[in-house]
């Protein structure tokens, strides 16, 4: 099994790795010639690379807070995003022990955690809104899974302590 490093740096690879460019062929006359991708598959694929990279990077992160405080969930659509796109969500429990979902958008140095949920696009208001320090933007956008533990770190419930919590 890969190690949290493992998982975040196919993650960042995806992240940092250029849209696919037109892809030489031979037709049936065996002519050399490009095919290039619609706007369309251009766009799923986009789409299908923000899933990949940000299910890489929410396992990074799950894997850097306290055992079972958080885990890679489902795709969610952030209300608060600038966009309809789904990402992976994390589901954890908030230190007031509340289950939310929190999308992780690669790139972005901030989270939003709303109530736990069954839909892949969230209505609610976010219980909270986690601004990462400044800075933690790499000089090529990404945001590492380290900074989105720390902030988070003090937000969560460990696995350990939710089930103390729950025998008392």
């Amino acid at each position: 099994m890969a190690g949290r490093t493992d998982v975040e740096a196919g993650a960042r690879e995806w992240f940092a790795r250029p849209a696919p460019a037109a892809v030489a062929i031979r037709d049936e006359h065996g002519r050399s010639r490009e095919v290039t991708a619609s706007d369309r598959l251009r766009e799923v694929e986009r789409r299908a690379r923000l899933i990949a990279v940000s299910d890489g990077l929410a396992r990074a992160v799950a894997a850097l807070l306290p055992d079972g405080a958080a885990r890679a969930f489902q795709v969610r659509v952030d209300p608060r995003a600038d966009g309809d796109e789904q990402v992976v969500a994390l589901r954890l429990t908030l230190a007031d022990g509340v289950e939310a979902d929190v999308p992780v958008w690669p790139g972005v140095p901030r989270l939003h955690a709303y109530p736990a949920g069954d839909r892949v696009g969230i209505t609610a208001e976010p219980l909270l809104i986690v601004e990462l320090a400044g800075g933690v933007r790499e000089a090529d956008g990404w945001v590492p899974a380290v900074a989105f533990a720390e902030a988070l770190r003090d937000h969560v419930v460990g696995a350990a302590a939710a089930e103390a919590a729950a025998v008392v």
